[in-house]
């Protein structure tokens, strides 16, 4: 059984949590909450953002990055090509 990333849009907003440590939920289209994003020592907040919104647009990098494979396709034997495709293995994996 192959286990896949949670399917839709995933968007960031703030943490209602009672636990200050958290800043911002990462979540799914209906609101569900896919992760948390913390303070961690040594990380300013802006930082701490730019994470959790790269984490957030994962599924869409994803997507885009296997659209841009099939219209490259042809250059399999280019080392842009295959490290592109190893990323997207490791993302699937």
């Amino acid at each position: 059984m192959t286990i896949t990333h949670t399917k839709g849009k995933w968007s960031l907003r703030a943490s209602l949590s009672s636990d200050p440590i958290v800043i911002r939920h990462v979540t799914d289209e209906d609101g569900n909450i896919l992760a948390d994003i913390r303070y961690v020592a040594g990380f300013s907040q802006e930082e701490e953002l730019a994470n959790a919104k790269l984490i957030a647009s994962a599924p869409e990098l994803l997507a885009t990055l296997k659209l841009l494979m099939l219209s490259v396709a042809g250059c399999e034997r280019e080392p842009r090509y295959e490290a592109a495709r190893a990323a997207i293995k490791r993302a699937e994996a």
